[in-house]
């Protein structure tokens, strides 16, 4: 399958810079970093929407790359409890396939709503956190 090309699942075959379609607001590219780790660039808006096709991204990303990969969210421009919801999914769903997802470019506003929610995250060094469950 050529890159760029969907599946018989109709999700994109990815490929290194590929843009995948998702619903509204959101956009999403790949590359591969140079210690071989997908980074998973989202643009836009995190909510109802488009959380759900976000996890079938990040799943499909998972799936074909590796367990291991890096979500930056550098550009999202909003997020709300459905988006952060989907953001712990995804790293559950990395943990149950023994990887992890590790996320970047974290906003303040975003490292906000990730302490006020109960979502625990620990630094991986630099800039990046891994999910780690919600707090008791």
């Amino acid at each position: 399958m050529k890159t760029g090309e969907r599946g018989c699942s109709g999700r994109p075959a990815g490929g290194n810079g590929d843009p995948f379609p998702l619903p509204g607001p959101l956009r999403a590219t790949t590359r591969v970093r140079p210690d071989g780790m997908t980074v998973i660039s989202v643009r836009g808006e995190l909510d109802l929407a488009t959380a759900e096709p976000l996890c079938e991204l990040v799943g499909t990303v998972l799936e074909r790359s590796g367990p291991r990969a890096v979500l930056d969210l550098s550009g999202v421009t909003f997020c709300d409890m459905s988006g952060l919801r989907a953001l712990q999914h995804c790293a559950e769903d990395a943990r149950a396939s023994e990887g992890v997802l590790l996320l970047t470019g974290l906003s303040d506003r975003l490292l906000w709503l990730l302490g006020i929610s109960g979502v625990r995250y620990v630094s991986r060094g630099g800039s990046e956190y891994e999910l780690t469950g919600y707090a008791p």
